[in-house]
């Protein structure tokens, strides 16, 4: 029995992502984080369960934790007003079924906390400041509160309403929105003196809500829900998310990018305002809790288990469209596109014979960061391979010495001179294969002989391409002894000993 494969070279082209470009920053602690404010690249707080508060002053590189007292307390809502000052949202556990309000109010970046009495004894979820002055949190049973003095004084107002609110965005003195559970939308136009519902949208949870400027805003719920509306509220439009997980946090970069998150390490960003919507890789399955962005670039994402994530690209992957092997004579061309990247030193090179080992046949440097599409190429010459199979990938490195790999590309590569390879298994019984390569088209011959030089086989005669071959030799008429293949092919001979050993 015999049996031939033959083998050609071929072309391989595909598209995949690199990596995400979300990374993860060690924020030193496993509690769930709730909350997270910015007031320029490198300071920002991050709030959440058992009483943590993280302070970064290097854009979350090092996360400092600035409580250790507040150890039943949860904190839900954080807003930088500048540089020094800072507030804090949330509820203590005082004993089984009871909890009380939270404000704190740093004036010093941290240094001191002071707990500021709001005259309220529900639990409160969100907190906004539309200046350093006018502030605005909202809570539980429809809890409102307002400050008009930076803090020192909160006024509860009437919402009107005993539903939970979970989110508020505040645009100035008098514009503001909160909202809330059974698709809860409240407005108010003259300060928080009276509250308007905006009704009838949807009847879903709603988690948070944010504002660009008084007439464009979003809202974002469970079952993937998020509106949208342009004229402040007078009308939204429940727009397809293409997700059913629940969504907690929205954050504008501009009018027309916004980025929402939540479960399941969901992370949705638009580049038109909500018309369409696309899932951008976390790298987590963890529950996201809050985004915030502090320009078009630079965010950080919030969520359970102590995660904090950021990017300073927008959240765009580092993107292979395209890699492609193609062999041409004598050598495999490698040809890849890249659609975006950050801090990218550079891809190394990386060919295999078997998948295993892998070595290093060249580099090309990257373009740092940039959000334009990028092409590389390289060139592997073939003339020293007499493999049949070839295997590439690409070893991307940061200028941080962070590396991923790329998926691997196979390439069958058309033979660059004759070989003649040693018989698999030797000794055999009673079969074993021998394989071969031609460079060239023409006449073939594989003939076994014993020790005498006498002809027992001829496995191939005939015209055959160029290529890689492979054929299985049966010696079960054969007694035990040693053989002898040869090929021939024009000027080529070459033979090699076999053993049949029974």
């Amino acid at each position: 029995m015999k049996k031939i494969v033959l083998v050609f070279a071929f072309l391989l082209s595909f598209s995949f992502q690199l990596k995400a470009q979300w990374y993860i920053q060690s924020s030193g602690t496993n509690s769930d984080l709730f909350g997270i404010s910015f007031t320029d690249l490198n300071n920002g707080f991050v709030v959440g369960s058992d009483g943590n508060v993280l302070k970064t002053t290097n854009g979350g590189n090092t996360w400092d934790s600035q409580m250790h007292v507040y150890g039943y307390y949860t904190f839900m809502g954080v807003s930088m007003v500048n540089e020094t000052t800072n507030y804090i949202v949330g509820s203590d556990f005082v004993f089984p079924y009871l909890f009380l309000h939270v404000i704190l109010k740093t004036s010093n970046n941290g240094i001191n906390w002071v707990e500021i009495n709001s005259g309220s004894l529900y639990q409160l979820y969100d907190i906004s400041f539309s200046d350093s002055v006018n502030g605005t949190v909202v809570g539980q049973e429809g809890t409102i509160l307002r400050t008009t003095d930076a803090g020192d004084n909160w006024n509860i107002q009437s919402s009107g309403i005993s539903n939970n609110l979970y989110g508020c965005s505040i645009v100035d003195d008098q514009i503001g929105t909160a909202v809330g559970i059974n698709g809860t939308i409240l407005r108010t136009i003259d300060g928080g003196t009276s509250w308007a519902q905006q009704s009838g949208f949807t009847t879903e949870w709603l988690n948070k809500v944010a504002f660009f400027d008084t007439n464009n805003g979003f809202t974002v719920g469970v079952d993937g829900t998020i509106l949208h509306t342009t004229n402040g509220g007078d009308n939204w439009e429940l727009q397809s998310s293409g997700t059913t997980y629940h969504l907690n946090d929205v954050s504008f970069i501009d009018l027309n990018n916004v980025i929402v998150v939540g479960r399941n390490g969901t992370i949705l960003k638009t580049t038109n305002s909500g018309i369409t919507w696309t899932s951008q890789l976390s790298g987590t399955m963890t529950h996201l809790s809050a985004v915030f962005f502090i320009d078009e670039n630079t965010g950080w994402i919030v969520g359970e288990n102590g995660t904090i994530l950021h990017t300073t690209n927008g959240g765009l992957p580092v993107e292979l469209t395209s890699f492609t092997a193609i062999v041409s004579n004598s050598c495999v061309q490698l040809v890849w596109s890249t659609e975006t990247e950050l801090n990218n030193h550079g891809f190394e090179i990386e060919r295999s014979i078997d998948k295993t080992k892998w070595r290093t046949i060249g580099f090309r440097e990257g373009k740092g960061t940039t959000s334009e599409p990028q092409q590389y190429s390289y060139s592997d010459d073939l003339s020293d391979i007499t493999a049949s199979k070839l295997y590439y990938r690409l070893k991307q490195i940061d200028y941080n010495g962070s590396f991923e790999y790329s998926d691997v590309v196979e390439v069958l590569t058309a033979p660059t001179k004759f070989s003649l390879e040693q018989n698999y298994p030797n000794p055999f019984n009673p079969n074993t294969k021998i394989s071969w390569q031609s460079p060239v088209s023409g006449w073939q011959t594989l003939k076994i002989y014993d020790v005498l030089g006498n002809e027992v086989a001829t496995l191939v005669s005939e015209e055959k391409p160029a290529g890689n071959y492979e054929i299985e030799f049966d010696a079960s008429n054969l007694s035990s002894g040693v053989y002898y293949y040869q090929l021939r092919s024009g000027s080529f001979v070459e033979t090699k000993k076999m053993i049949l050993l029974r």
